[in-house]
């Protein structure tokens, strides 16, 4: 506010300083005006009632004129003009005689120009000349007087006028500042005062709750206490908006799950706007559809159509965002209900639209989020220009945990079969042996091993062998059920976790396996011209043959090389029962421990 007082007195400072110069001109043109013709008329009387007589008397006494008589009367009546006048003769070829403060520039336009035979008033050159013939003498008298004197004189009288308007003005900007001080700014630091309790520590620690406390402007004119309380509803609602920010990015910062995130996201919308259903698409660039991330309970839906094809969102299309209604619609899967309107965003990450996030807003509960007395359109856009930043992390968030669970897979996963890897194989182990343990539930453990795979690498190539494991890999996962592990443990080896399998249904799945391997047609998996593969399986379960993971591996080890010695192609199962559960055992080959 202060800075709106300073603006409001340079503005009338300067429109005064105008004026102030405006008039300063004009008066100097009016009292240049008004002198000149006051010197005419001085000088004009002066020659007509006492120098004529005088001069007529002595050229009657002297049969001449001079100017001793001229100068004598001119110096007597000096003091009644303003300006110095000039009196000089000429002959009657209209030449220079003598004269009284006559110069050089008046001698020549005497030269110039012919003087005895003009009469009344002649302005020229920048004289004012006037003159006089008398009987009896052929020249003439000519009286005047410079301009630049008279110019002279008025400049001072204009300068006298400048320094007291500059006093007035000083004066006038003066009162001026004490009342905008008075009258406007303090005022208002009343208002500040009282509405925003200026002197608590933190005057807008009361702005996070949902009700917008007005301040009291009963003392302002009524159009400027309603903008006051328009600012400060906007102002409180800014604020809000910034800490819920602020929020979402400290959630996000520790929170590593999709769905957890979005669901925050959507909270936060619903406090600050009154969002009421939150949609989230991710695009799949290889297969070229959206993915839905997060749909909340009520809201948008996820239309088939959309999915399959990204490119016909206006707003994933033109990344810029949509808004619609059911009077005004502007993409054809956009529906939403009479009393909502749908707003459509961009996702951008990376430089790049990585999806999509429509959101239904409420119109009655946007109108008691938003208080301010807008249009409703007005209400809509303010609220698309709050969502920016909310989208603009949300995108960065699922951006930064599509890379972690990116590198997550890549640390776990083995990058030819596209199973899990020996690490990932032991801590799962491990967890699970410790959650039997808790339940007193059986697991069974399987070393599986690929028959003669050494014969395939020297015979058909390292590319064969590669095809023979992917496709292995690719048929036990098929066998197996759901939420047991195969994973590769290394070469041709691979382990396999049945979490709540006891010994005759760990067999049954060993079984299964080693039939589906040999049945393998490999003609028609593009692998022709290779023999039958042929797999050994070695089984040993919790807690018939050991309490934690390196037994259970040890003696399914154990199991698999007694079975390669009767003959491979067959499931063999460890035969020993461990004394007690701390009972040492060596650690199975390639072992790993947790975590390491």
């Amino acid at each position: 506010m202060v800075g709106t007082g300073f603006r409001i007195t340079t503005s009338i400072i300067a429109m005064a300083v105008s004026i102030a110069v405006g008039a300063i001109a004009f008066n100097s043109w009016l009292v240049y005006s008004s002198r000149l013709d006051h010197t005419r008329e001085m000088i004009g009387g002066l020659v007509q009632y006492e120098l004529r007589d005088r001069l007529k008397q002595a050229l009657a006494e002297k049969d001449r004129l001079d100017l001793e008589t001229v100068a004598r009367t001119l110096e007597e009546h000096m003091h009644m003009a303003d300006v110095p006048p000039l009196a000089v003769i000429v002959d009657g070829q209209g030449r220079f005689v003598e004269g009284v403060r006559g110069d050089q520039a008046l001698r020549r336009l005497l030269e110039e120009r012919d003087l005895t035979r003009m009469h009344g008033t002649v302005e020229t050159g920048g004289f004012v000349l006037m003159p006089e013939h008398f009987k009896g003498f052929d020249g003439a008298v000519v009286f005047g007087f410079r301009k630049a004197d008279v110019r002279a004189t008025a400049m001072q009288v204009a300068g006298y006028t400048a320094l007291v308007v500059a006093f007035l003005l000083v004066l006038f900007v003066t009162a001026l500042r004490l009342i905008l001080r008075y009258r406007l700014e303090r005022p208002f630091e009343a208002l500040l005062n009282r509405g925003l309790d200026l002197s608590t520590r933190e005057p807008l620690a009361g702005l996070d709750s949902e009700t917008i406390r007005e301040p009291d402007v009963d003392f302002l004119p009524a159009r400027l206490g309603h903008q006051v309380t328009e600012n400060f509803q906007l102002l409180a609602l800014w604020h809000r908006n910034k800490v819920h920010v602020e929020r979402l990015i400290s959630f996000g910062i520790r929170e590593t799950d999709k769905q957890a995130f979005l669901q925050y996201f959507q909270q936060s919308l619903r406090e600050l706007f009154g969002v009421q259903g939150v949609l989230v698409m991710e695009a799949n660039s290889s297969q070229n559809r959206l993915i839905t991330t997060y749909q909340s309970d009520s809201g948008p839906q996820p239309v088939e159509g959309l999915l399959g094809n990204p490119e016909s969102c206006f707003a994933f299309r033109t990344g810029t965002s949509a808004r619609q209604s059911c009077e005004q619609t502007l993409c054809p899967w956009g529906q939403c209900k009479p009393h909502e309107v749908l707003l459509c965003m961009p996702l951008i990450g990376g430089g790049r639209t990585i999806g999509i996030c429509s959101v239904t807003i409420d119109r009655n509960a946007l109108e008691w989020k938003v208080p301010m007395a807008w249009p409703y359109q007005r209400k809509v856009q303010l609220v698309e220009s709050f969502l920016r930043p909310y989208l603009n992390l949300t995108a960065l968030t699922l951006n930064s945990l599509n890379l972690l669970d990116a590198y997550k897979n890549q640390a776990i996963t083995d990058a030819l079969t596209g199973l899990h890897n020996r690490r990932y194989a032991i801590e799962y182990l491990n967890n699970m042996v410790n959650i039997a343990k808790r339940q007193e539930i059986p697991v069974g453990v399987l070393v599986v091993d690929i028959d003669w795979f050494k014969r395939f690498n020297d015979e058909y190539g390292h590319k064969v062998g590669d095809r023979v494991l992917r496709q292995v890999a690719h048929t036990m996962r098929n066998v197996v059920r759901e939420g047991d592990l195969v994973a590769r443990y290394g070469g041709e080896e691979f382990l396999v976790v049945l979490p709540d399998a006891n010994a005759e249904l760990s067999m049954e799945i060993a079984e299964r396996l080693r039939t589906a391997v040999e049945a393998i047609e490999w003609d028609q998996v593009d692998v022709p011209g290779i023999p039958p593969v042929t797999i050994t399986v070695g089984l040993a379960g919790f807690p018939l043959h050991g309490y934690s993971y390196y037994h259970l591996i040890h003696k399914a080890d154990h199991a698999l090389y007694q079975a390669k010695s009767a003959g491979k192609n067959r499931v063999g199962v460890h035969e020993h029962l461990p004394a007690t559960e701390g009972t040492d055992a060596p650690a199975p080959r390639n072992a790993v421990e947790p975590g390491a």
